[in-house]
């Protein structure tokens, strides 16, 4: 058994990724007297921020990442500092997140928003009737609603919801609106609909209740008035693994211990703190006693039976299967200046399709002698894993219907990557999630800091989860 032997007080976080090593960094500023252990169970810190190499194609990300500032400088300062200020791509703006929408047969390059032209003129009028009657009252925040469904409903109206939006999510999580969680509504933009021409739209935004509701036609033309300052960010070198390298390199210099292919094995507890605990690194226990903290970023399910902890069991609705398809192609994409785009026609695999090239010029790549813009293709299967050819044939077919590409002659690479699960905010998935996060909040533990994505709270993008771990950490010190 390998044992620490130093007897300094340890800070050990769980996870590597973005959130972790942030942790590890922050708390290192705080705690300069303290040790820090990052605990992570794969082969590489970075988690899905990091990219995937493959030896003919090159580097592509896990589908599409820019990091977005939370506008508090502590917590942005520790991202930034990771790269030379040189090696950033600023995006601000209108080009801060430049997204598209294909529906009803359509690519919309102008907006991520759907229109509600696509219903046929008697009902149009009934939904838009429909519609007036809800903006008596501010539209709804998630936290609010009881439901997915409820919440547009108070948003849009029982009829726009019913004809526009339940299609849509019947197509992206295979699940009826009833049974989704309000923090769904999040992942993919449906808070708004583009309903009006730019001059009535601009004139309707004057109203707080419309400008919550109804979407600008064309993006890169909205009114700065109605931008927060926040801004995204991209290596300039292509490849959000190279923020995880300048990532690892900063961890290094500040002599935090990362701990990869490790898991926790073991916690001891004495009355109402964590006195030590135990890792399990390739097989070899490391015991980290004088615990000053045990920050967890990991799920909670996987936290929760080290301290002896059951939950009753519950069939929860089970994620979607993801998978990658990343392409190589001898002509750019028919996207415009778009980043990305998500497809809500039911008739299409795709997810979500993203043009690296877009935001980060270096994406472009030689292959085989021959210039090469890389895309990748998001496809989302319900309960079973296809094989790589049906994978394939799935995403070449839609970018062919969307017209993205010209022919599949263009395509000059194509491979294949399993993400994994793609999560389902569903109302029963979320509940549990909520009850695991309780069980481990009332273990009454001084040094246990707990710092997942909770949807409940609004806390699942990374932006959210960093400025929740900034929160939790200062006000414990406080």
């Amino acid at each position: 058994m390998l044992t620490s032997s130093n007897s300094q007080k340890n800070i050990v976080i769980l996870g590597g990724g973005i959130p972790g090593i942030f942790s590890a960094l922050y708390l290192n500023k705080l705690k300069p007297e303290c040790n820090i252990y990052l605990i992570e169970s794969d082969e590489k810190i970075g988690g899905l921020y990091n990219s995937f190499e493959d030896r003919d194609g090159g580097i592509f990300d896990k589908g599409m990442h820019l990091i977005y500032e939370t506008c508090i400088p502590e917590i942005d300062d520790v991202i930034r500092n990771c790269l030379p200020e040189d090696d950033w791509i600023y995006l601000a703006g209108n080009k801060k997140d430049i997204a598209g929408v294909f529906h009803d047969n359509y690519l919309e390059k102008k907006s991520p928003y759907m229109h509600i032209n696509s219903i046929k003129n008697k009902r149009l009028k009934i939904c838009i009737a429909d519609f007036f009657q809800t903006i008596e009252k501010q539209a709804p925040n998630f936290r609010d609603c009881i439901s997915a469904e409820d919440f547009f409903k108070n948003r849009f109206g029982y009829s726009l919801t019913k004809e526009i939006i339940e299609p849509v999510i019947n197509k992206l999580w295979r699940m009826p609106l009833n049974k989704l969680h309000p923090s769904s509504t999040r992942i993919v933009l449906m808070d708004r609909l583009r309903m009006f021409s730019e001059e009535t739209t601009s004139d309707l935004m004057k109203s707080e209740y419309m400008r919550s509701r109804i979407a600008y036609p064309d993006q890169m033309k909205l009114n700065k008035k109605y931008r927060n300052s926040q801004k995204g960010l991209y290596p300039k070198m292509f490849g959000m693994s190279n923020l995880i390298r300048g990532m690892e390199l900063k961890l290094k210099m500040a002599k935090i211990n990362i701990l990869k292919n490790s898991i926790i094995s073991s916690i001891e507890i004495e009355k109402n703190q964590i006195k030590k605990v135990k890792i399990n690194k390739d097989n070899s226990l490391i015991d980290i006693p004088s615990i000053e903290l045990l920050h967890s970023t990991i799920s909670s399910s996987k936290l929760l039976p080290l301290f002896g902890k059951t939950q009753e069991k519950v069939n929860l609705d089970k994620s979607l299967v993801q998978k990658y398809l990343y392409l190589l192609l001898d002509s750019p994409p028919e996207m415009g200046g778009i980043y990305y785009f998500h497809s809500f026609q039911k008739d299409t695999k795709i997810y979500r399709v993203t043009n690296y090239s877009s935001y980060c010029p270096s994406a472009t790549r030689n292959f085989r002698g021959k210039k090469a813009w890389p895309i990748c293709i998001e496809l989302h299967y319900k309960n079973k894993s296809p094989n790589i050819k049906k994978i394939i044939s799935d995403g070449i077919h839609d970018l062919l219907k969307m017209k993205i590409i010209k022919s599949s002659e263009s395509i000059i690479f194509t491979k294949v990557e399993s993400a994994g699960g793609f999560p389902l905010l569903t109302l029963k998935n979320c509940a549990y999630l909520k009850e695991t996060n309780y069980l481990l909040e009332n273990l009454d533990l001084e040094n246990l800091l707990i710092a997942g994505q909770a949807p409940d709270k609004g806390i699942f993008f990374l932006h959210d989860i960093l400025e929740n771990i900034f929160n939790l950490i200062n006000n414990r010190n406080s």
